[in-house]
């Protein structure tokens, strides 16, 4: 009971939250210590307590592939489906960023395609340093603008497999999101303002200096001068701060600005001190215009060998690249060749193994069907002597009954014939007779009943 979903939550994509979360996952969740101890019974009020005790966000990670505190708690606000208003606040969060993280992961497993845009896309500005947990169980750090374009551009992300976003494009098209303005953009206007007044600002002393402020002025513009310079300097350190942290790859154009705004700066300077003290500081003014000359043409010949270097450098991994790839055809060719002949040879191989297998089936059969075929005639011949050897010895038998019986019926006659001469007449003699008689037909039906 305690890892069903709430009844009052609704399905999320059509289906149970919980189950945006792999089933392998989930079960090895409910199974761990956290999960036991520290999430049961949690409601979004003192979700927040567990979530500000988060140290770093995570997959699984382990041998035995353990899910972190953060997917422990991810899945219990599905379990538990907090409101809009509090994950929308959990986003919003600026003090905690992985409070912030965990509803930036929340709403991108449930949320709608122009609901992620929107609230998500503002969080790319957010370049702090986060803990995450690697799947072999260290800490690495990793940025939080890193984080969410992997949630927006990826399929799956630690450990969950994301829900289908659809194209900024599309939604564009659609009329459903405006176009996306960029930070970058936000700070180069603001950055062209300040130009813009500053050379306001220099053309107004100018002018000031024109209306009789001879003396001090060559100081004004001296000051000036160093100001531009050190504004100059800043915005290159801006400028390549920002590179470095959101990782430009468009050098050249950043190039072009620079030397804009360093030809206009050059420009305010050399107007403001031409005019101010036109006959005083037109030496100093000249030498000035002609070291910045020379440090932009440096500027400009050091970028060009290091842009030819680039090409280069590109040149040769193209070089280098084509020789792995002949190389690697030529050695798939081998490979090709290899297992191809090391295939025909087995199936040859294989061909000769089945046909001597057929060959000793086909002996071994036709030896068998002999080996049967002899043993039947032998039992056949067998089954005729033994009729033969049967039948004579019934016959024998026979004969010699018969000859037995003749016999006993020719002394008979004569012992009969003695009787009666030794008793002519009376009564013996004629119960003698009826014995006599009585005897010959028993005996006469004696080798039949035999037979």
């Amino acid at each position: 009971m305690a890892n069903k979903t709430d009844v009052a939550a609704g399905q999320v994509h059509g289906t149970d939250p919980q189950f945006l979360i792999e089933k392998i996952t989930r079960e090895k969740i409910y199974d761990s210590v956290f999960w036991k101890e520290k999430c049961f019974g949690l409601n979004a009020a003192t979700l927040v307590d567990r979530a500000l005790e988060l140290e770093a966000i995570g997959g699984t990670y382990g041998g035995l592939r353990m899910p972190s505190k953060f997917l422990c708690l991810l899945l219990k606000m599905l379990q538990i489906q907090p409101e809009r208003d509090i994950v929308l606040e959990f986003i919003l969060n600026d003090d905690y960023p992985y409070v912030r993280l965990l509803g930036a992961v929340y709403l991108r497993l449930t949320g709608k395609s122009v609901e992620i845009y929107q609230y998500l896309e503002p969080l790319l500005n957010d370049y702090r340093r986060v803990r995450m947990r690697t799947p072999e169980g260290k800490l690495a750090p990793v940025y939080i603008d890193e984080v969410i374009d992997n949630l927006l551009t990826r399929n799956e992300y630690l450990d969950t497999a994301l829900p289908f976003l659809q194209k900024r494009l599309q939604l564009e098209a659609q009329g459903k999101l405006g176009p996306r303005v960029s930070a970058l953009e936000e700070m180069i206007e603001a950055e062209k303002e300040e130009a813009a007044a500053a050379g306001a600002d220099a053309a107004g002393e100018t002018e000031e200096g024109e209306m009789g402020q001879d003396a001090p002025v060559l100081g004004d513009a001296a000051q000036i001068a160093e100001q531009e310079q050190r504004v100059a300097e800043q915005r290159r350190a801006k400028d390549a701060e920002r590179r470095r942290r959101l990782g430009l790859q468009d050098e050249k154009a950043e190039l072009e600005e620079g030397e804009e705004e360093h030809k206009a700066s050059a420009a305010a300077a050399a107007g403001s001190s031409s005019a101010a003290a036109p006959a005083a500081s037109s030496s100093s003014s000249s030498s000035r215009r002609d070291r910045e000359d020379g440090e932009h043409r440096s500027s400009s010949r050091r970028h060009r060998d290091d842009s030819r270097e680039r090409e280069r450098d590109r040149d040769r991994d193209r070089e280098r690249d084509r020789g792995r790839d002949k190389h690697s055809s030529r050695s798939h060719r081998r490979d090709s060749r290899d297992r191809s002949s090391e295939r025909s040879s087995s199936r040859r191989y294989r061909d000769e193994r089945d046909e001597d297998r057929d060959r000793d089936r086909d002996r071994h059969r036709s030896s068998s069907h002999r080996d049967r075929d002899r043993d039947r005639e032998r039992d056949r011949d067998r089954e005729r002597r033994r009729s033969r050897e049967r039948r004579r010895s019934r016959s024998g038998s026979r004969d010699d009954k018969h000859r037995s019986s003749s016999r006993r019926g020719g002394e008979e006659p004569s012992s009969v014939a003695a009787a009666a001469g030794a008793e002519p007449s009376g009564s013996n003699a004629a119960g003698s007779e009826r014995d006599n008689k009585k005897r010959r037909r028993s005996r006469s039906r004696t080798p039949d009943s035999r037979d």
